[in-house]
């Protein structure tokens, strides 16, 4: 007959298990917010020299923004949901998602006035580039809501 494996040890396994829980989670929301600012980066890398070359000045600026506004938020994305530090605190996860709510706010502010630029260039791919930029951030958005919840419970 098996001996039942003593309390302190079960309760090790437990926390180990929450622990990878937690780290598997903190993996996925990284992946899962990065995603669409992957998008966004690699349509601001293709659009940023078409707008040079059209010589208009507040597209070129509008897109640069936009550029640096993600490139920013993937490196905050990084830094506190770095899988192998330790997990940062709620409040610090709840700073985030604030930050990269108002971050997203500012990219889909921007973006309307970048199409309706497109659009009086008469220029449909730059349009068509855009309105996926404009999707990618709206994801994103989406994300910022529901990818970080995990945290909500959590008590440190």
């Amino acid at each position: 007959m098996e001996k039942e494996p003593a309390k302190p040890e079960r309760a090790h396994d437990l926390e180990a298990s929450a622990n990878e829980q937690i780290a598997d989670a903190i993996a996925q929301a990284q992946h899962d917010l990065r995603n669409p600012l992957g998008h966004i980066l690699c349509f601001c890398e293709i659009l940023i020299p078409q707008a040079q070359q059209s010589q208009d000045e507040s597209l070129t600026q509008g897109l640069k923004s936009i550029d640096a506004t993600a490139a920013q938020m993937v490196k905050d994305i990084n830094r506190v949901l770095d899988p192998n530090s330790s997990p940062s605190s709620q409040d610090e996860v709840g700073r985030l998602q604030a930050q990269l709510r108002e971050q997203t706010s500012q990219i889909l502010h921007i973006i309307p006035s970048l199409v309706a630029r497109a659009a009086a260039l008469k220029d449909d791919l730059f349009t068509t580039d855009l309105t996926r930029m404009s999707d990618s951030a709206r994801r994103l958005g989406s994300l910022v809501e529901t990818a970080l919840s995990f945290y909500s419970g959590r008590n440190n």
